[in-house]
């Protein structure tokens, strides 16, 4: 009960529109989901809070890129027969630090585990793109 209460708490202060409060709004989201699953850590919410978290520390006011990959890894590890597009976002973050052996890697990982055919499809087509930038 009270972890679903702290994601539902975290998904409204997620969705905010209001400009003035976004900033503090997703670092209370961000919170509240670090304590979903600290405390928690059994809950059927903690895949779902992992992906937010990774979700929520890519965005452009928070920028916490290494903490955003780390958590798409978290959902990899927890559920990785449904890890939804965590494998992709992951591999694109990573992609867009400018670390192409490693984008190249996870894009790998993507095309051998997503079950999302468009997914695939792209990773392919990245990794074309990465393939002369790799050693």
């Amino acid at each position: 009960k009270e972890a679903n209460d702290l994601y539902e708490q975290a998904k409204l202060y997620m969705s905010t529109v209001n400009p003035v409060r976004r900033r503090t709004n997703l670092n209370i989201a961000i919170d509240k989901f670090n304590d979903l699953v600290a405390k928690y850590p059994e809950s059927d919410k903690v895949v779902d809070a992992w992906y937010n978290l990774g979700l929520l520390y890519q965005d452009g006011l928070v920028k916490r890129y290494e903490d955003s990959i780390k958590a798409y890894d978290n959902v990899k590890d927890l559920d990785s027969g449904n890890s939804s597009d965590s494998r992709l976002r992951a591999a694109r973050v990573v992609d867009n630090l400018g670390r192409w052996q490693e984008a190249y890697d996870r894009y790998d990982d993507v095309i051998k585990h997503d079950a999302n055919s468009r997914n695939v499809e792209w990773a392919k087509r990245r990794r074309v793109q990465l393939e002369p930038y790799i050693k």
